[in-house]
């Protein structure tokens, strides 16, 4: 009899104990070890880090000249600007118009040069000259005469023709003074005549220049270079 009781007792203490152990171990299992939280903790860092790797290598490349990202290096592409070709055109130089042209201003630029000269010129007559030179003013718009004495052949005319038809006539007026001043000095002052031989008789567009002087080459050179 007394062993029965015991025996009960044991039996009921190994029924109290198992159903103590099977409530502990519910209770374990309902609350996550440690361990297996970190490992939750470092696998959802992953995948974040993973999601961020991913957005930055997918950053599409842009055209020349901008910047091109991916998960470790910047690249830089730099494109040179083309160079511009300046073509310079040079001006073409213009004729002067005949009104820019005194013949005031070109006769007594001639006159100027005192060493082509025996004697100083002084402005004379237009109106005669023309008579002299047998010149129609009707055919001159305007001139301008220096003369010496009359012991000398030096003289300039400056003529404007009022047309360009007219040149010819001013032209041939101006050849027949040369002829004639010619046969006058040769039993005059001969040693005028080879001044009077080498005349100039220049001519540019409606201008007809006559220079009688010691040196007619040098003095026909600067009347070119005053047009």
């Amino acid at each position: 009899m007394k062993n029965k009781s015991i025996l009960s007792v044991f039996v009921c203490l190994l029924v109290i104990l198992g159903v103590f152990a099977g409530c502990s171990k519910e209770e374990t299992s309902d609350e996550p070890s440690t361990e297996e939280s970190t490992t939750a903790v470092m696998t959802e860092k992953e995948s974040e880090s993973e999601d961020v790797s991913q957005q930055e290598t997918s950053v599409p490349t842009t055209a020349a000249g901008t910047t091109t990202a991916d998960s470790t290096t910047t690249a830089v592409t730099t494109t040179k600007a083309p160079e511009t070709q300046v073509t310079t055109t040079k001006t073409p130089t213009t004729a002067k118009p005949d009104n820019a042209v005194s013949v005031d201003n070109i006769a007594s630029s001639i006159v100027s040069h005192s060493g082509w000269f025996e004697e100083s010129l002084s402005k004379g007559s237009s109106a005669r000259a023309l008579s002299m030179f047998g010149i129609s003013s009707s055919d001159v718009a305007e001139a301008s005469y220096y003369t010496a004495s009359a012991a000398v052949a030096e003289e300039v005319l400056v003529v404007k023709a009022s047309s360009s038809s007219a040149v010819s006539s001013i032209v041939s007026g101006m050849e027949s003074r040369k002829a004639t001043q010619i046969e006058d000095y040769a039993d005059y002052v001969p040693k005028e005549v080879p001044k009077l031989e080498s005349a100039v008789i220049y001519t540019n567009g409606n201008y007809v220049v006559f220079c009688v002087s010691n040196n007619n080459s040098a003095a026909k050179t600067a009347i070119a270079g005053l047009f």
